[in-house]
């Protein structure tokens, strides 16, 4: 009987294993080069990147590409353009990147807000002072972020400031 209870409990910590912690083999990794339009963007928009050597920004595309193969970016009551897609990724890669083998499993979804947003996601009326947070509960596996707030942070020296809730995804 003791073996049943052994067996019972090793299964159901594999599945709580596996649920939690995508292997490497289910993480796409790009297979084609990073588009130049995208390069254009980066230099334009992202303080951050325009500081790395030639090799950094290499490897920082990369990680961009990467990410924007395994995580949906969704507009709520907003356009996502190419632009959106390259600073979610930037403002992901930003707090992440001298880990090389780090892996963002535990997002899969970014939801894009015109402007910052309350606790119940109204975009309209007072106590509108998020702009970005991780979802727990039925919100688990998503991101929310203003779209306003990340256009005006990663081109200015406010990263540190404004990027602080991505490191609540570390």
């Amino acid at each position: 009987m003791n073996v049943l209870y052994l067996l019972i409990i090793a299964v159901i910590g594999f599945l709580i294993f596996k649920k939690y912690n995508r292997s490497d083999s289910s993480w796409k990794t790009p297979k084609t080069p990073f588009p130049p339009q995208w390069r254009n963007i980066l230099i334009r928009e992202v303080l951050f990147y325009n500081s790395l050597s030639k090799e950094e920004k290499e490897r920082f595309e990369f990680k961009v590409h990467e990410f924007l193969l395994n995580c949906k970016i969704t507009g709520i009551e907003t356009k996502v353009e190419t632009v959106d897609e390259i600073l979610v990724a930037s403002s992901a890669v930003i707090p992440i990147f001298n880990f090389n083998d780090w892996k963002y499993s535990n997002i899969n979804e970014v939801l894009l807000y015109p402007s910052s947003f309350n606790e119940k996601f109204e975009t309209a009326g007072e106590n509108r002072q998020i702009l970005g947070m991780v979802g727990s509960g039925y919100m688990e596996g998503k991101m929310v972020l203003s779209q306003q707030a990340l256009r005006h942070a990663l081109k200015t020296h406010r990263i540190k400031k404004t990027l602080l809730f991505m490191s609540l995804c570390i």
